[in-house]
């Protein structure tokens, strides 16, 4: 409960940080999903599309160790 009202504070105040969290659950979300491969790469086009409209700094690095290990991290769906 207190975290619930400690996130909805620090959300209020940092629309960014709010932004970044919801991005974060998204692609959480994909790769939990039992997806082809086929439709995880589009779907983390699309995420990362979504991050980059955003305009959140924070996921920087992490996209371009995602595009550097582009088939290693989207073989996780390899059924």
């Amino acid at each position: 409960m207190v975290q619930k009202i400690l996130a909805h504070w620090e959300f209020e105040y940092s629309p960014d940080l709010k932004t970044a969290y919801e991005l974060q659950e998204q692609l959480t979300d994909i790769f939990d999903e039992p997806i082809s491969k086929s439709i995880a790469e589009t779907n983390i086009r699309d995420w990362m599309e979504r991050v980059s409209a955003s305009g959140v700094k924070c996921f920087e690095a992490f996209i371009k160790t995602l595009n550097r290990l582009w088939e290693p991290i989207t073989n996780y769906f390899i059924i």
